[in-house]
């Protein structure tokens, strides 16, 4: 834990690097001092059709889901979000949606193989 799931327009793989924006978000969030670096996982997934609003197709999207085990405060969650919307903000150059949205994940129903 955590996990980083970046959701992203699939046509900003067409003038963007995705794995170098992965790989600014997981760097980012390794550097942040919250977590080991061997416990940090990341992934992309892209999506094909979408919408934002009222402007059909002229605006793109990255949103960035974490989900942590509970026990980090508000503020540090506030700074974690933070952090990661500037990385994401810095890494791509388009009119469109940045968000970051951090979760918890309750440990009493988490499962996972070791």
């Amino acid at each position: 834990m955590p996990h980083l799931v970046m959701e992203y327009a699939q046509d900003l793989e067409s003038s963007h690097d995705i794995a170098t924006i992965l790989n600014a978000v997981h760097d980012a969030a390794k550097g942040c001092g919250y977590f080991t670096a061997s416990a940090i996982k990341s992934r992309a997934q892209p999506f094909p059709y979408y919408r934002i609003g009222d402007l059909e197709g002229e605006a793109q999207f990255i949103h960035l889901t974490v989900s942590l085990l509970k026990g980090r405060t508000s503020k540090e969650k506030y700074q974690l979000s933070q952090l990661l919307c500037r990385t994401l903000t810095e890494s791509v150059d388009f009119i469109g949606s940045v968000s970051v949205d951090v979760q918890d994940v309750d440990e009493e129903v988490y499962s996972k193989r070791l």
